[in-house]
């Protein structure tokens, strides 16, 4: 049996506008040789009933820029993808597996939309979980 390895890797691009946050991760840190089995995403918040609730994910499906998401300028999304998450006490967990293997090329990232307007402190970024074999 082969040890699975964990990886964490925090986003190379965040941005926020009203109800949505726009994020990317670079998993060029992967070695070609590991497989990825399970990814998921950890979206920290502070607990409490304004905390924010996904409500849809879309694929990024253009390059963008974080400055240009705080002034409005949003790149163009996919249509709803399907997701499965969990609300926890202090964090969202949304399972990524799908995104797998596309993410090991280059990808523009994804667009959550929560339920409430939306920007994380510095201390709670969002970040990805991996393991891998």
């Amino acid at each position: 049996m082969l040890p699975i390895k964990k990886m964490l890797f925090l986003p190379r691009k965040l941005g926020y506008y009203h109800q949505k946050i726009f994020l990317a991760f670079d998993l060029s840190a992967v070695p070609p040789d590991m497989q990825i089995i399970s990814m998921d995403l950890y979206l920290p918040h502070a607990g409490g009933k304004s905390s924010p609730h996904v409500k849809a994910i879309r694929k990024i499906e253009e390059q963008w820029h974080p400055k240009g998401i705080k002034q409005g300028i949003l790149p163009r999304c996919s249509s709803l993808l399907k997701f499965q998450y969990k609300t926890e006490q202090n964090r969202i967990s949304i399972n990524l597996a799908g995104f797998r293997r596309k993410w090991r090329k280059k990808n523009n990232g994804l667009c959550l939309e929560c339920n409430t307007f939306t920007t994380l402190p510095q201390k709670h970024l969002p970040y990805l979980i991996l393991s891998t074999i």
